[in-house]
């Protein structure tokens, strides 16, 4: 191979300066720089010059560079078993990994994978890893806390992962995982900006401190502590969301606003699944099932908005039991004022669910038997009307 074209050498550093260029003889070699080419140093300590003419400083001990441009005077591996490999690519500490055009590993043990990764506005720390590129006008993926990951590229001239706080993880371009207390952001344009925020899933939003965020669309506001929202959407906006304290929300268009309350129901088109729009501890299960009142439950189609109550819509039902030896319902009333129960007919006549006496004689054909707490067994008498 002559003068003039592109030449590796591959040397174990000598402690010796055989040549008088006043460095340690290790993976020299020469290149014609009128004939415009450029060189690769491959080798620890390794020291590329054009004649007499040093480029580069010493690597640290036992580094590795593989350079594109030997002209560079200060990106190389400079930490003492560090590795850099690519044009302007800085491995400044202990143990770090930078490859790729202008990556940057500037803390002890980080990784740093592609074109502009952990750019010079970043500062990687102990344990950091950040894979992903960008371009000279957009930063690829940045880690820039001890133990954080990021692993995601600017495509399409969007923004790369950014995990910025420690231990966050951020994985998928524009993703951002930003919160203390380990978060951790799983998907395009996914974000989980506070203390131990989950976001799973494309263009994911989770803003509660210690919520859990699961599908496409799905979202935690900021007062949604604990909060659990899942179950996606293609749609903007219409995936599960949660906006109060240990609120629960699952499947696709439910919404929980209730602290401590649980919607499930989803609905697949734009019409609401499962609501509830106010009270703690409020229940709706069911696609266009609505609870909008502390400790109301609805079930089905409806929306129950009455405090301590519960409610079923379009349901039939059965309770069965086949082997306890109790009641097969129990009706505990302790407020001794009220009713035992309440029927509700839109309309009494004839062959209606509830029907006046007028001429008609209740023929009895039957008793049903109940309890009575603190009275004993009691009969009532059924039969048919004439």
């Amino acid at each position: 191979m002559g003068l003039g074209e592109d030449f590796v050498s591959f040397a174990p550093p000598k402690a010796t300066d055989g040549d008088g260029s006043g460095l340690p003889d290790g993976g020299e070699f020469t290149t014609d720089s009128s004939a415009g080419q450029t060189a690769l140093i491959v080798g620890a300590k390794s020291v590329a010059k054009d004649g007499s003419t040093a480029f580069n400083p010493l690597g640290g001990v036992d580094s590795v560079s593989i350079l594109s441009d030997a002209s560079a005077s200060t990106m190389l591996a400079t930490g003492a078993r560090a590795i850099a490999i690519g044009h302007d690519a800085t491995a400044s500490d202990t143990a770090c990994i930078a490859i790729g055009d202008s990556a940057v590993a500037s803390e002890s043990e980080a990784i740093a994978i592609g074109a502009y990764t952990l750019s010079t506005d970043g500062t990687a720390t102990s344990g950091t890893i950040a894979i992903g590129s960008g371009t000279s006008g957009v930063d690829g993926a940045k880690a820039t806390d001890s133990e954080c990951i990021a692993i995601g590229g600017s495509g399409n001239g969007g923004a790369a992962a950014i995990a910025s706080a420690f231990g966050d993880v951020a994985i998928g371009n524009r993703s951002v995982a930003s919160g203390t207390g380990t978060c951790v952001a799983i998907g395009y344009s996914a974000t989980a900006t506070v203390n131990g925020a989950i976001a799973i899933g494309n263009t994911v939003a989770c803003a509660g401190s210690k919520a859990i965020c699961i599908g496409q669309e799905t979202d935690a506001s900021s007062n949604a502590v604990s909060g659990i929202a899942i179950g996606g959407h293609n749609s903007a906006n219409q995936g599960a969301s949660v906006t109060g304290d240990n609120a629960i929300a699952i499947g696709a268009n439910t919404d929980n606003a209730g602290a401590n309350a649980i919607a499930i129901g989803g609905s697949t088109t734009s019409a609401a699944g499962a609501q509830v729009t106010a009270g703690a501890r409020a229940v709706a299960f069911g696609a266009g099932a609505s609870a909008g009142a502390a400790d109301a439950w609805q079930f089905g189609v409806g929306t129950n908005s009455t405090a301590n109550s519960f409610q079923f819509s379009d349901l039939g039902g059965k309770i069965t039991n086949t082997t306890v030896a109790q009641p097969v319902l129990i009706l505990d009333q302790d407020d001794v004022s009220e009713e035992m129960m309440e029927f509700d007919c839109a309309t009494i006549g004839t062959g209606n669910a509830i029907e006046a006496i007028a001429a008609k004689s209740l023929t009895t054909t039957h008793f049903i038997k109940v309890t009575i707490t603190g009275v004993g067994t009691r009969y009532i008498p059924v039969g048919t009307i004439a």
